[in-house]
């Protein structure tokens, strides 16, 4: 058949190499005499682009400001970083006063790709684009055996393409908190050993997608 006209295609088929951003919030906790950035695994995410991956995929890191000014036009993967247990509530306040919060939906809504680990789905949650009571910081996931911080990976759709490419059946896991998911979101894992929690998800927003995981695969 002959095409006419131009079709609609989402972003995740396009054939050129989605642009990256990673969030860093801009709020710090003070204990003390010290301050720490309450996104610690911050570090731990950059590692992964600038060591493990040695650059080949190039990423811009996005404080408030460069949100709020509109930082995620030509982004097609953002990633959340964990949050430290003490901040979650801060650093979602503050994404929220500056408007980023407004900004994540409309950016998974028109096709973006949110990505969030850990407690870093809580700002998913806030922003509207997880169901109230998806993210249970209340609970924690607390993996049996003899190290209670590797969470033991169980695939539940291996044709889905956040199954491929995990490099260990195991997940560090470290007071992250218990993910309640609704029908219409996708579990692709579980902890075999936490009660067969939830630790990969993907729930369709729009023309877009948010990923949650459970633990922390960059640590």
């Amino acid at each position: 058949f002959i095409i006419t006209e131009t079709l609609p295609l989402s972003r995740a088929y396009a054939l050129q190499p989605g642009s990256v951003a990673i969030l860093r919030s801009t709020v710090v906790v003070t204990t003390g005499q010290n301050q720490w950035v309450a996104m610690w695994e911050l570090a731990e995410v950059r590692q992964l682009f600038d060591g493990y991956l040695m650059g080949a995929v190039p990423y811009v890191v996005l404080d408030e400001a460069a949100v709020a000014a509109g930082g995620l036009q030509n982004v097609d993967f953002l990633i959340i970083p964990a949050i430290r247990a003490d901040a979650v509530l801060t650093v979602t306040q503050a994404l929220s006063e500056t408007g980023v919060l407004a900004a994540l939906y409309d950016f998974v809504a028109a096709g973006g790709t949110l990505y969030a680990q850990s407690n870093g789905a809580y700002i998913a949650e806030a922003a509207e684009l997880l169901s109230p009571g998806t993210v249970d910081l209340q609970v924690v996931v607390e993996p049996t055996g003899a190290d209670p911080n590797a969470g033991v990976l169980q695939v539940h759709l291996p044709d889905s393409p956040l199954a491929w490419s995990w490099l260990t059946d195991t997940l560090y896991i470290l007071t992250d908190p218990l993910l309640h998911p609704t029908p219409e979101m996708e579990v692709v894992a579980m902890l075999a050993n936490a009660g067969d929690a939830p630790a990969v998800v993907r729930a369709p927003v729009g023309q877009g997608q948010v990923i949650l995981v459970v633990g922390h695969p960059t640590a």
